[in-house]
């Protein structure tokens, strides 16, 4: 797959929206309303199921069982925007609905052929920014509180990524938790979801209700 930026261009500056800062940012127009997965079609999936999740009851359920942590992800089986959306947003829902509290979920997107990737994962009280590229990993943003977040067992957030004018922002259940610059950056494709079980729990497991995208 065809990488769709240069990375080299790409300079990354964070501009966090810190305590002080409660922007609440209303859903995207339904009218720029690109992509609605809700799991019903379980032939044809806008991410498949794999060894680690399957689609039950209209949610793709990610399931870890082991006494080790582990990352599983999975990854969208087509792009989600066309390389004329000037303005490109994806939206996911997580549910933790067994784990520890220092599970994590996590949005990836810009994810290319070399399995170069970037995330937005949330765990029970912080949130981060992150990156693997050429096999190293990188902090964009470390790991930061935020009171936007659901962090109890069965609670849902939210997480959603917008990129516009060479510039990304981050919402988690409709706040604005970060800005970050990105020079050069032209889309979010390729996305995928992921979780990590990172407890001493037996079993993680978090589902996901929905996967939305919108061009406006």
């Amino acid at each position: 797959m065809k990488n769709k930026f240069k990375t080299t261009l790409i300079l990354f500056t964070a501009l966090l929206a810190l305590g002080a800062c409660k922007k609440k940012d209303p859903a995207p127009d339904e009218e720029g309303l690109m992509l609605n997965e809700e799991f019903k079609n379980a032939s044809d999936p806008f991410i498949r199921p794999n060894s680690y999740a399957k689609i039950q009851d209209g949610q793709l359920v990610m399931t870890y069982e082991a006494a080790d942590v582990a990352i599983v992800d999975i990854v969208a089986n087509k792009d989600a925007f066309s390389g004329t959306d000037a303005r490109q947003t994806v939206e996911a829902s997580f549910q933790h609905t067994e784990g520890h509290a220092y599970d994590q979920a996590s949005l990836y997107f810009a994810i290319d052929a070399s399995q170069n990737f970037y995330a937005f994962s949330v765990g029970d009280k912080e949130f981060r920014i992150h990156a693997r590229r050429n096999g190293q990993a990188q902090n964009i943003i470390g790991w930061t509180a935020s009171a936007a977040i659901k962090g109890q067992i069965n609670e849902v957030n939210r997480l959603r990524i917008s990129l516009a004018e060479e510039k990304l922002q981050f919402y988690i259940n409709g706040t604005l938790v970060a800005n970050v610059s990105a020079p050069g950056w032209k889309t979010l494709d390729k996305l995928g979801i992921g979780m990590g079980k990172l407890g001493s729990a037996p079993r993680t497991v978090y589902k996901v209700d929905y996967i939305k995208c919108w061009n406006k």
